[in-house]
């Protein structure tokens, strides 16, 4: 019986098709240039029939990102730092990097046998490499896309801080201004403007402590990810060319400090 159910799932895993969209050689010229203070992320995976059922999530430091799909790629622009790339079946399986400004790199990711059934596992691979798997890959979707029809996901942190999952359980005083990591008066007082906007609102820091941004209501700009959370890292990042972390959604305080001394500047 156990063979069997193996058989039937490693040929649910062979009979899937492949992703659909654009090709990357016909799109190639008009993807816009790196960011200044950015570099940028591609994921991808050959059209191969093994394992096309699989399909997993990539998350990138903590952020999905998008999917593992058969025959797709997708890239994402981040801030110079380090990173961690992860995605996975039945293990997960990960890969880490340090990302420069204005340099590309390569994230392949293949199915491979596993000790029930097929799983997927990521490499870093060199331009020269990704540059002849690419042109025949299809663009699965936008990294902006992909970041909107997730949950609220974890950003990089400030120190030895740690950002809660979910905002259902308030980690701190909403109220309180003053309990702001690293804050300058001015955050403080935007801080406290924020707590008057309307929900859905959300509150993101910068790992340095030097810059943020909140979002409140819902965007007119469909570029951005419809979540609040979500949005206020992105608009974070790309302000502060560093990676920004989360503090507050709506009456919750999701930031949670393992010390309770600041970090340093």
């Amino acid at each position: 019986m156990k063979r069997l159910a193996c058989v039937l799932l490693l040929l649910v895993s062979v009979l899937s098709g492949c992703a659909s969209g654009p090709k990357y050689a016909d799109m190639s010229a008009g993807i816009p240039a790196i960011r200044s203070g950015e570099g940028r992320v591609y994921f991808y995976r050959d059209g191969l029939f093994f394992g096309g059922a699989l399909r997993p999530d990539i998350t990138l430091n903590g952020m999905t990102v998008g999917a593992s799909e058969p025959g797709g790629f997708f890239y994402v622009d981040r801030p110079a730092g380090s990173y961690r790339a992860t995605t996975g079946t039945e293990t997960e399986k990960s890969v880490s990097f340090v990302l420069a400004a204005g340099e590309t790199k390569y994230l392949r990711t293949y199915a491979t046998l596993g000790i029930v059934v097929a799983r997927v596992v990521i490499e870093l691979v060199t331009a020269d490499d990704a540059r002849k798997d690419l042109p025949s890959l299809s663009y699965t979707a936008s990294p902006v896309a992909r970041l909107a029809g997730s949950p609220i996901a974890s950003a990089p942190n400030l120190g030895n801080a740690q950002q809660s999952a979910s905002p259902l359980q308030s980690t701190g005083d909403i109220n309180d201004a003053e309990a702001l990591p690293n804050a300058s008066l001015a955050m403080k007082e935007r801080y406290r403007a924020f707590l008057q906007q309307p929900k859905p609102r959300a509150f993101a820091i910068s790992q340095s402590g030097k810059n943020w941004r909140q979002t409140y209501g819902r965007s007119r700009d469909l570029s951005l990810p419809s979540d609040a959370g979500q949005r206020a890292v992105l608009l974070c990042e790309r302000a502060s060319n560093e990676p920004c972390f989360l503090y507050a959604v709506d009456d919750y305080v999701v930031y949670q400090a393992h010390s309770p001394q600041e970090p340093k500047q």
